[in-house]
């Protein structure tokens, strides 16, 4: 029998306990044992309590008991969870988590020390809800060099981008309703502002990369700086404005932007609606796949958080985390990215631009936007050099 401990009993934790309870015999089958929810840590356990599973708030009974094989961390903060999952690869746990912030800041270390004591560390559940896109990216493309990653990674800002999308509603109406339905956090706006989406894309960069990535070096802007104004002229241009990452890899170094993107509306991600997360990984060899799924919610994350379990169990006695370097990948300047851009401005600002075709919308008049020819970050910025730029989106280059 395999013994797991749950830190954590909000939507992920909760989530768990729901999947196993409803599929033990396809879990054992797959994990070739029993595997049963020992522990579960939290401060306020359910009255009357969940099966025969123990909840404490006290992980030292979690720590101390040799039974727990497998831990779960899925609290979402980044402390005390940094320190229970080093203290639990200390008295012989393998862990997995959810916590992209841990993973983020402390990977390359945390699957060192756990190769160290002959453990597991897995984290399919920070990357992309339910898509199991780290094993795609660690083990099936394990022969080929990525090239691009590209995608919508961030469930709740795509939710909120299409009802302003697609129904006209304001940022307002549609962040009170993602509130309303537990996707976004009522405290962080990492969601709204690109940095969850960030983190997310530098853990997809570290295993490409082989190397521990700085999520602060990506180019990290927010659907919350968009205007109805902007998806009016995104319309206007015919293209679906959309919270995208990008990254450009060469073998050691690569670009990254967290960034609204707008797409055509034939581009496979344009029509990744709501809570969805689409992903694109280009390999040299294979050229580009796609990978697309749930983002949020309590069953696709439980059900990546048991993939791991399931995968653990099935290697206890083998260490079988991916290598990955505490040495920095080169993040490069975006002044060399190349794309399109829509650049929006006040009319009586722009007047000394010579040949560029003013698009104007009489909802919103004193207002202007144009599209850029493809050019570096660089080559833009030195040419709207003294205008004062109201916004400028960037247009994906599929």
């Amino acid at each position: 029998m395999v013994n797991v401990a749950v830190l954590g009993y909000g939507i992920t934790g909760r989530g768990i306990v729901e999947v196993f309870a409803g599929n033990e015999e396809s879990i054992r089958k797959q994990a070739r044992d029993v595997v049963r929810i020992k522990y579960i840590l939290c401060d306020n356990p359910p009255a009357g309590g969940v099966g025969n599973i123990i909840f404490t708030d006290n992980f030292d009974d979690i720590l101390n008991d040799d039974e727990v094989q497998i831990v779960a961390e899925v609290s979402g903060e980044r402390n005390p969870a940094y320190e229970y999952i080093i203290r639990a690869l200390l008295k012989g746990k393998h862990i997995c988590t959810s916590n992209k912030q841990v993973v983020v800041q402390y990977g390359s270390e945390l699957i060192e020390m756990a190769k160290t004591h002959g453990l597991n560390f897995m984290f399919e559940a920070t990357v992309g809800g339910g898509i199991p896109i780290i094993r795609a990216v660690s083990q099936a493309l394990v022969s080929d060099r990525i090239v691009e990653i590209s995608g919508i990674l961030n469930a709740t800002s795509n939710y909120i981008m299409t009802k302003m999308f697609e129904f006209d509603r304001s940022y307002e109406s549609a962040f009170a309703e993602a509130v309303l339905g537990d996707f976004v956090e009522r405290k962080s706006n990492d969601d709204v502002s690109g940095r969850d989406a960030a983190r997310k894309l530098a853990i997809l960069l570290a295993i490409a990369l082989g190397k521990q990535t700085d999520y602060r070096k990506v180019l990290t802007d927010g659907i919350d700086t968009i205007r109805s104004i902007d998806l009016a002229f995104a319309r206007t241009f015919g293209y679906i404005l959309k919270p995208c990452v990008h990254a450009i890899l060469t073998e050691d170094t690569a670009f990254g932007l967290s960034v609204p993107m707008l797409l055509p509306s034939d581009f496979p991600l344009a029509t990744v609606n709501d809570t969805y997360n689409g992903i694109i990984i280009k390999s040299a060899a294979a050229g580009p796949l796609m990978f697309y799924g749930q983002g949020t919610g309590k069953f696709p994350v439980a059900a990546a958080v048991i993939s791991d379990i399931v995968d653990i169990a099935k290697h206890l006695d083998i260490s079988n985390s991916f290598p990955l370097s505490r040495d920095n990948a080169k993040m490069l300047s975006l002044d060399n990215y190349a794309s399109r851009k829509m650049i929006r401005a006040f009319a009586d600002s722009v007047k000394d631009l010579d040949n560029v075709n003013f698009m104007e919308l009489t909802d919103y008049p004193g207002q202007v936007a144009w599209l850029t020819d493809h050019e570096t970050e660089k080559e833009t910025h030195k040419k709207l050099k003294g205008i004062r730029i109201e916004k400028m989106i960037r247009i994906f280059n599929t």
